[in-house]
């Protein structure tokens, strides 16, 4: 399928302690052959028993499951004791992120698009759809931003800062069926910001180059028309997320990692309507250290 808008550009981080990063791993492998917050700033939402799960890819391309037990209020509680369980390796993308239902799509460095399903979502077993062998979805994904928006919706920020709107029909088995016949619909424009994430419901958070955080959400999200609320204009709701990895956790919570590996927790409750309130005063808490990884990106 064919690569290929959203308008104008569009918060401290104390907390307590906590976990460190790897420890315990148990084997397999779940890759593929290739082919076919800062100043202001919630419980995950997902398939039953997999609320919490966080991926992360490792330097040397290993995949951790971890879960996060606190995310109801922000309290540094983990599964296993805080330590991630591997369940792949070789995960060598430009690209990860989840898709629903331990659906995840990684984007090769070429560009190709791979579909895969972590059947052991729920309790960290390397157990994979397939065999562990991904299934090529697509080709041309050579984007800045790639997130998974819900119901089998993708958007994909080209270079030039421009939006594009794809649903995956296939998402369920992996086969390369496309919404329109797999063309991308443009639904906005200058879109260049650090990191973009999927927030639920339409809404998509955007960080900007300066840390600033701008609320958005899609009205068109259903079809791919490029309808926005507050006529696309952004609202801004944060400012100093300066962060090398910021992902949505469903329920309005949003998982920020620092530069110096710290993991912080945060929850806007004003996300229905973008207005800038949130849990704890805006004060993140601090749930984990040493998440120094290539991705981190949550499971769903």
């Amino acid at each position: 399928m064919s690569k290929h808008n959203h308008l104008e550009e569009p918060a401290s981080r104390n907390g307590s302690l906590v976990m460190s990063r790897r420890g315990l791993l148990t084997t397999g492998t779940a890759v593929a052959s290739v082919v076919a917050v800062g100043g202001i700033p919630s419980a995950a939402t997902a398939a039953p028993n997999a609320n919490g799960v966080i991926y992360a890819i490792e330097y040397d391309w290993d995949l951790l499951w971890y879960r996060h037990e606190g995310r109801g209020n922000g309290t540094p509680r983990w599964a296993n004791n805080g330590r991630g369980k591997k369940v792949g390796n070789g995960w060598d993308f430009a690209h990860v992120f989840q898709g629903a239902e331990g659906v995840v799509y990684a984007v090769g460095h070429n560009g190709d698009l791979w579909w895969y399903r972590h059947q052991g979502i729920f309790d960290g077993t390397p157990r994979w759809a397939n065999n562990g062998q991904g299934k090529k979805v697509g080709s041309g994904w050579n984007f800045a931003h790639v997130f998974y928006g819900g119901g089998g919706v993708i958007y994909a920020v080209g270079h030039n800062g421009d939006l594009w709107w794809y649903r995956h029909e296939g998402r369920g088995n992996g086969t390369p069926r496309w919404a329109n016949n797999g063309q991308g619909k443009k639904v906005g424009s200058g879109w260049d910001f650090a990191h973009v994430f999927y927030g639920g419901d339409g809404i998509i958070y955007a960080v900007g180059h300066n840390g600033d955080l701008w609320w958005y959400r899609h009205e068109g999200r259903g079809n791919g028309t490029p309808r926005w609320a507050n006529n696309g204009r952004g609202k801004k709701v944060g400012n100093g997320w300066d962060f090398a990895h910021v992902f949505g956790g469903g329920g309005g919570i949003i998982y920020a990692v620092g530069h110096n590996g710290d993991m912080w927790w945060y929850r806007h409750e004003g996300r229905h309507n973008g207005t800038p309130r949130w849990a704890n005063n805006g004060q993140g808490k601090k749930i984990g250290n040493g998440w120094n990884f290539a991705h981190v990106f949550y499971g769903n």
